[in-house]
């Protein structure tokens, strides 16, 4: 396979993943993943209450933080090697499953313990739940490294297919429960597995002739994991920084709390999606093209999304202080004070994270920045949760993901000499990528 064999590309040997159109794909995924997770996340809240609210939230984290820690960088660097050639989708592919199921065999005994040991997070969880987060490790390693492939061969509507009909899997699935009256804990919990199983057959059944041949090749994974090792480290870190203050909340101050708090931080993510859809463009184009051009390209994407994510936020600050009573019911009603806490530091840490993007796919990893932001943040969650509740660890967040943020903006300019304004002033032109793109896919739609 030769460097972007089977990536569209342009005349100059670029991949053809326009910043509009490319993220775009990858916000629709998100949204849809998103859209499916706030149903269930609403009626777990109306069937269970705010303490099983809570718990629900527990046993999807906590094996969600280890499949970031397992996860041993394999998805970055997939989408990298195989992006240049340097690795087969067949291959991958076929190491990514047998990798999944051993993974998830060495990670269950570590699942058991913090939900049903004495060592256990938070009690009171039933045995069907637990059952699914020990399954939720090899599934979704397997989903994400399939997407992966998906997008280093350039093919970003796969993805987008497969949140679909995922999504469509697990409303299905809860929607059967609740006319049932069988809407308990660990069965919503298995509609949310149902979703992530049928998705992973999706992409595979996509990918069906990029991954052929389909056979392991282990002399491949070892030539990739010196890189793997350093993005994963960044990788862990950075995840923790945004999950470990819901785990660190729950043993200070208990499932109720996590209740709330999570509710707050699933609408404050709402501007988080935005971002992560732009990352996913530069990943798929990162590889190709020269040190300015990716520049250029990174720095428009940083400059969008604070328009995007300006709109977002401001219209969820009218909005959510509405809907949540509305929604969830009065009792979650506290959850807005998170919310408000969160929302800086959401919007500094989505500009970082687009233009860490660039540095990791042009081999430049803060890994050790990034343990300290995560071990500052742990810190200030055990200083402020036990006085302040939810509030004060959505004060921690923000003040880490703040000074993180800071540290990258400041490197990014060193590194490629970019300005301030070239990353975080928004011009005409940037508007106008937007509305050609919205236009774009509106008439595809039409």
């Amino acid at each position: 396979m030769t460097p972007g064999e089977g990536v569209p590309s342009d005349e100059a040997g670029n991949p053809r993943v326009r910043l509009g159109s490319g993220s775009a794909l990858s916000l629709a995924a998100q949204i849809i993943g998103l859209g499916a997770s706030f149903i269930v996340g609403v009626v777990a809240a109306r069937t269970l209450g705010v303490a099983g609210k809570g718990i629900l939230s527990v046993i999807m984290q906590t094996p969600g933080i280890l499949v970031v820690v397992l996860d041993l960088g394999i998805g970055t660097s997939t989408v990298y090697f195989i992006s240049r050639g340097e690795m087969r989708p067949g291959s991958a592919a076929a190491n990514s499953l047998v990798m999944a199921g051993a993974i998830g065999v060495l990670a269950a005994p570590l699942v058991y313990m913090l939900l049903a040991t004495r060592f256990a997070i938070v009690g009171g969880v039933p045995t069907l739940a637990i059952v699914v987060a020990l399954l939720v490790v090899p599934t979704s390693l397997a989903a994400m490294w399939m997407n992966s492939i998906s997008v280093g061969v350039g093919n970003l509507t796969l993805p987008l297919r497969s949140a679909i009909i995922s999504a469509v899997t697990m409303l299905l699935v809860l929607a059967i429960l609740v006319v049932s009256d069988y809407a308990s804990l660990g069965m919503i919990a298995v509609a949310s597995l149902a979703g992530t199983v049928v998705g992973i057959f999706v992409l595979l059944f996509g990918l069906r002739r990029v991954i052929t041949p389909f056979r392991p090749d282990w002399a491949a994974a070892r030539a990739t994991s010196s890189f793997s090792a350093r993005v994963h480290l960044s990788n862990v870190a950075g995840f923790l920084l945004e999950r470990q203050d819901i785990l660190l909340l729950a043993w200070l101050s208990g499932a109720a709390a996590v209740g709330l708090y999570s509710v707050g931080v699933s609408f404050a993510e709402l501007s988080w999606h935005i971002p992560s859809a732009l990352c996913t463009a530069i990943m798929a184009r990162g590889p190709y093209g020269s040190e300015s051009s990716g520049v250029d390209y990174v720095t428009r994407a940083a400059r969008i999304a604070v328009i995007l994510m300006l709109v977002t936020v401001g219209v969820s600050a009218i909005v959510v202080p509405l809907a949540v009573p509305l929604i969830y019911g009065g009792a979650f009603a506290p959850a807005v004070y998170p919310f408000f806490a969160l929302l800086p530091g959401v919007m500094a840490d989505g500009i970082a994270r687009i233009l860490w993007t660039h540095q990791v796919v042009r081999g430049r990893l803060y890994w050790r920045q990034a343990l300290v932001g995560t071990a500052g943040n742990a810190i200030l969650v055990i200083a402020l949760a036990p006085r302040l509740g939810p509030v004060g660890a959505a004060l921690a967040s923000t003040i880490a993901y703040g000074g993180l943020a800071f540290y990258i903006v400041r490197r990014f300019r060193a590194d490629t000499g970019a300005t301030y304004a070239e990353m975080l002033l928004p011009r005409r032109d940037d508007a106008e990528v937007i509305l050609t793109t919205v236009k774009r896919m509106l008439t595809r739609a039409a």
